[in-house]
């Protein structure tokens, strides 16, 4: 019989511009035994949830029916489940903006039941073609 293999994970954290490259030890079950190379609690923190649930705010485009401004600059007004940006996307292309939004006006309320809005990072304006 096998012994447990524990497998690496090396995670790069954001949060400052240290950007330590913490190692992670998982068993067999993902379950996290050691990390090393954290700096600081926070870079502790990230790496435990990269590894667990990563989320990313997601920033993309969506289609407008004005000639001039064919797509509206979009994201996320807070992180997403990563394993939710694909399916996030799919619904986005399906959106088409036909009135004026304002910056940080919300396009799409609470995506995927992910408590997150998408919202506009630029103005549309009404007398845009």
């Amino acid at each position: 019989m096998e012994k447990n293999k524990k497998k690496e994970e090396t995670i790069i954290c954001v949060l400052c511009p240290l950007a330590c490259e913490i190692k992670i030890i998982i068993d067999d079950w993902g379950n996290v035994q050691k990390m090393v190379g954290a700096k600081c609690d926070k870079g502790k923190e990230y790496a435990l949830k990269e590894h667990t649930r990563p989320e990313r705010v997601l920033t993309t485009t969506v289609r407008t029916s004005k000639v001039s401004h064919p797509l509206l600059s979009v994201r996320t007004d807070r992180p997403v489940p990563k394993n939710l940006l694909e399916q996030c996307m799919g619904l986005l292309a399906k959106v088409k903006i036909n009135s004026s939004v304002k910056k940080g006006g919300i396009i799409l309320h609470n995506i995927l039941k992910t408590g997150a809005n998408v919202i506009a990072t630029q103005e549309l304006s009404k007398n845009e073609d």
